[in-house]
């Protein structure tokens, strides 16, 4: 391999290795207070604030009575799903029901 080749090679993944290992992460919450339960995601790769309005689409598309959306942005999907055990664990302790829903944002 030529000098010229192995530098841009280097170069190349040093500009994505990092930025692949810092990208932002979010999950989504909707308490339903009413209900005594709150709606909560996976983990996914953070794509901004319309994660929240396509969260609420969603659960108002499947009839799911609930309160403001909230998606939690984190360092990293480790980080992401400790805050989202941390949510859990602590509505759980609230009270409420939980419901894992199966959804990710559109890219």
């Amino acid at each position: 391999m030529k000098p010229k080749h192995a530098l841009a090679l280097a170069i190349a993944f040093l500009c994505v290795g990092p930025g692949a290992a810092a990208a932002d992460w979010s999950f989504c919450i909707a308490p339903a207070d009413a209900e005594k339960r709150i709606y909560i995601s996976m983990p996914f790769p953070s794509i901004g604030p319309k994660a929240e309005s396509e969260f609420d689409d969603l659960l108002a598309s499947r009839r799911l009575k609930h309160d403001s959306v909230q998606c939690p942005r984190a360092d990293g999907e480790t980080s992401a799903l400790k805050m989202r055990q941390y949510a859990i664990d602590t509505n759980y302790k609230m009270g409420r029901q939980v419901s894992n829903i199966q959804w990710r944002p559109s890219q």
